[in-house]
């Protein structure tokens, strides 16, 4: 009847309720009192328990729907912190390939930065970009994966720059390699994440476990380089060092010579001024009795000297007059030799 009644939109619907309320009325008058009362209370009971399992119900629901927001969120967490310390990693390796480089490029012939580094570093790398890869695919699907190692959008010059043209004919499976280009994607993924639908079977623990085996991997990577860094400080010292010591010596050689020359030149003054006298005192004599006290009292000083400076290479003479100052014959030769000896020690050979 009350069903009717709130659907009372017609007389017979009207009409059917008032029916219903006479029969009820005249079946009354022959049940007992208690027997309504009874049943009222029944399902006043019945009300009430069905009114608190309805709200343990909603209550439960509610509870289930904000540990599924809980997880999620927990999860979300996860995989933001995975993210970030995927792209802490790239930024490491690319840093310290970088470091690598500028090392190699100080124009030190002894510094290199070795096959075996290179070899590690490149296995790290790709380590890196399908541990990545496989952490994109598990948290977000397979779509996002590809759009990381994907390299669609980006030119030549964006993914090698100008000074690696070597590398541009690099096979489409290697350029997924290419550190920079995985960084910038990832740094886009990163940004979109909190708004990507997490996948329900996300396992953050296991991921999170395979990136504590990469950061020890990586930390071999750097022990490497640190070492290799430690050796070339080392090398660069010892240069720098040696140059030290190079530019004393040829100081030191510098002095020397400057001795040694002023010494040669101390001795051609000498030697032309005994040379000088000797040929004012013995002018009025002939010339072959010249001569011959010569060879007795200055021949062996001048062929010293000149031997001397030949090892210096100060003697020079020209062709037409090499013979007579090698070989003087006569006292004209004796006074060419004072002259050119002369100008090399007032230093206007």
């Amino acid at each position: 009847m009350w069903q009717t009644l709130k659907q009372g939109d017609t007389i017979a619907s009207i009409l059917t309720s008032a029916l219903g309320i006479t029969g009820l009325s005249w079946a009354l008058q022959f049940i007992p009192w208690w027997v309504p009362v009874s049943a009222l209370g029944i399902l006043f009971l019945y009300g009430l328990l069905r009114a608190n399992y309805e709200a343990f119900r909603e209550g439960e629901d509610a509870k289930q729907e904000l540990e599924a927001k809980l997880a999620t969120a927990e999860k979300r967490k996860a995989v933001n912190d995975l993210l970030g310390g995927a792209l802490e990693e790239g930024l490491s390796l690319k840093q310290g390939r970088m470091y690598a480089l500028e090392s190699e490029n100080q124009n030190l012939e002894e510094i290199e930065i070795g096959d075996e580094y290179q070899a590690t570093y490149d296995n790290e790398v790709r380590a890196w970009v399908d541990r990545t890869y496989q952490l994109i695919n598990d948290a977000f699907g397979k779509a996002e994966a590809q759009r990381f190692v994907s390299n669609e959008g980006y030119t030549d010059e964006d993914l090698f720059g100008r000074e690696l043209p070597s590398f541009v004919h690099l096979r489409s499976t290697e350029r997924k390699y290419l550190i920079s280009a995985r960084l910038r994607r990832l740094d886009k993924i990163i940004d979109r994440a909190n708004s990507l639908e997490i996948n329900p079977d996300f396992d953050a623990r296991s991921a999170a476990q395979e990136t504590g085996e990469s950061v020890a991997a990586r930390l071999r990577l750097e022990a490497v380089a640190e070492q290799r860094n430690e050796e070339n400080e080392e090398l660069k010292a010892d240069i720098s060092q040696l140059t030290v010591e190079r530019d004393a010596l040829e100081r030191e050689g510098r002095k020397l010579k400057d001795e040694v020359d002023g010494q040669i030149r101390g001795r051609c003054i000498e030697l032309t001024d005994e040379l000088n006298d000797f040929l004012t005192r013995n002018r009025a004599m002939p010339p072959k009795e010249t001569m011959r006290f010569y060879g007795e009292q200055l021949r062996g000083k001048v062929d010293r000297l000149r031997a001397d400076l030949m090892r210096l290479g100060w003697w020079k003479p020209r062709e037409d007059v090499k013979r007579e100052l090698d070989y003087p014959q006569t006292p004209d030769h004796l006074w060419s030799i004072f002259h050119y000896v002369r100008n090399i020690g007032v230093g206007a050979e």
